[in-house]
C-alpha cells in the first residue's frame, strides 16, 4: 500500500483560507513517491468555489482533492495511465491546470507590480464621505451622487477640504480628525480608495470613487518617499492635554535631560530611569519597528528625519507628549523579489487576485 503524507494539511487549509499564490510549489500532499503542490489545490478549490452550488470549505474539499490523487497513484501502479482514455483524460487536465496557472501568475505579476510601486511612496491625504447602503435604490444613489459631486466641486473651486469634511461627511471618524487621513501607504486602505490616492497628485481632488461604504472624494496634501520601517527608542515626558502648566513642566523636563545626554550621559540609561513611557523605558526606550503609516504623524516625521543609526533629535512635541528619539535601524523597502511573499499574501487577504 502507498503511503500518504499530509504535512500539516488541514493547519493549512485552515491558516490560508484565501487562495495564496497561484504557482506556489510548497508540497502539500505526498502519496508514495508523488508530491501534488499547495498551488495546484488552492487554484481548483477557487475555480469551483465560484460555481453556483458550491459550499464546501477547503477541509471539505481537500478530502475530495486526496480521494482524486489516491485514484491517479493508484491508476498509474497499476499501468491503467497507459490506457489511451486514461492518458487523454489526464492530459486534459494537466493542460487545462497549466493554462490557468499562467493566466492566474499574469495577473498576480500585474496586480503586485502596482502594489510594489504604490508601496514606494506614502500619500498624507483626507477625505469626504457619503454613506451609500448596498443596494440602494436608484433615487438614493443619485442624491448621494449628486450630493458628493456638489461638494467636490466646492473643494475645486477653493474651499477649505478638511472644513467641508467636518461639516458633510458621513465618516463617523471625522469628529476626531476632520477628515484628514494622515499618512498611508499600499495595503492601508480598500484597494478602490488606495488606487485614487495614489492617481492623485499632490494638491489635488479625486474624481469620485465608489466604494462598498458609498461615494468618497480624496484629497492629497502630499506625497513623500517610504523610507520603509525604523526602530527607534525615545525618552517621554507626558503631559495632561489642554493644560498649559502640565506641558511647560514636561518641556523643563525633557529639555533638562537634553542637556544632560548633551553632556555625555548614556542615552539608555537616561531613558530607563526618565521616560514616562513605561511600555519601553524597561528596554532602555526602544520601541518596537514601525512605519511612517503606524506611528502619529509629529513622531513618526522626527524619526525619520533622523539621517543615521545612533542620531539622537532634539526634543520633540507630540499631542501625548514631549520626546526625545534615537534611531536604531532603518531598514528600506525590498527589492521586488524581497517583498513578492508579502505583496502576494496582502494582496490575497485584500481579495484582490481570484
Amino acid at each position: 500500500m502507498k503511503s500518504i503524507r499530509i504535512p500539516a494539511l488541514l493547519l493549512i487549509l485552515i491558516v490560508n483560507f484565501s487562495f495564496l499564490v497561484a504557482q506556489d510549489s510548497s508540497p502539500v500532499l505526498t502519496i508514495g513517491d508523488e508530491s501534488f503542490q499547495l498551488g495546484e489545490f488552492w487554484h481548483v478549490y477557487n475555480k469551483n468555489r465560484h460555481l453556483a452550488g458550491f459550499e464546501e470549505t477547503p477541509e471539505q474539499f481537500a478530502d475530495r482533492f486526496i480521494n482524486y490523487k489516491l485514484k491517479v497513484v493508484e491508476a498509474k501502479a497499476k499501468g491503467l495511465d497507459t490506457l489511451a482514455s486514461f492518458k487523454d483524460e489526464y492530459s486534459k487536465y494537466a493542460g487545462e491546470l497549466k493554462s490557468a496557472f499562467l493566466v492566474d501568475s499574469a495577473a498576480l505579476k500585474e496586480s503586485a507590480r502596482e502594489a510594489y510601486s504604490n508601496m514606494q511612496e506614502l500619500v498624507n491625504a483626507s477625505h469626504l464621505l457619503i454613506t451609500l447602503a448596498e443596494g440602494a435604490l436608484p433615487q438614493d444613489t443619485l442624491k448621494a451622487y449628486n450630493t458628493i459631486a456638489e461638494l467636490r466641486s466646492r473643494a475645486l473651486a477653493g474651499e477649505d477640504f478638511n472644513l467641508l469634511a467636518e461639516n458633510y461627511s458621513q465618516d463617523p471618524s471625522v469628529v476626531q480628525n476632520r477628515g484628514s487621513l494622515g499618512y498611508f501607504s499600499a495595503f492601508r486602505m480598500i484597494y478602490p480608495f488606495e488606487k485614487a490616492a495614489f492617481a492623485t497628485q499632490a494638491g489635488s481632488v479625486s474624481p469620485i470613487i465608489r466604494t462598498d461604504f458609498g461615494y468618497h472624494i480624496i484629497k492629497v496634501h502630499e506625497r513623500i518617499p517610504n523610507k520603509g520601517k525604523i526602530r527607534v527608542a525615545h525618552i517621554m515626558k507626558m503631559y495632561e492635554a489642554n493644560r498649559p502648566d502640565s506641558e511647560l513642566r514636561a518641556k523643563e523636563a525633557i529639555d533638562s535631560i537634553y542637556q544632560v545626554l548633551k553632556e555625555g550621559e548614556s542615552f539608555e540609561k537616561l531613558a530607563a530611569k526618565f521616560s514616562d513611557d513605561k511600555n519601553s523605558s524597561d528596554r532602555r526606550g526602544e520601541m518596537y519597528p514601525f512605519t511612517m503609516a503606524e506611528m502619529y504623524p509629529d513622531f513618526a516625521l522626527a524619526a525619520f528625519n533622523l539621517e543615521s543609526d545612533g542620531e539622537v533629535s532634539e526634543p520633540v512635541r507630540t499631542a501625548y507628549g514631549w520626546h526625545i528619539i534615537k534611531r536604531i535601524e532603518l531598514t528600506p523597502v525590498g527589492s521586488f523579489e524581497d517583498e513578492l511573499p508579502y505583496i502576494t499574501n496582502m494582496l490575497s487577504r485584500h481579495g484582490r487576485v481570484e
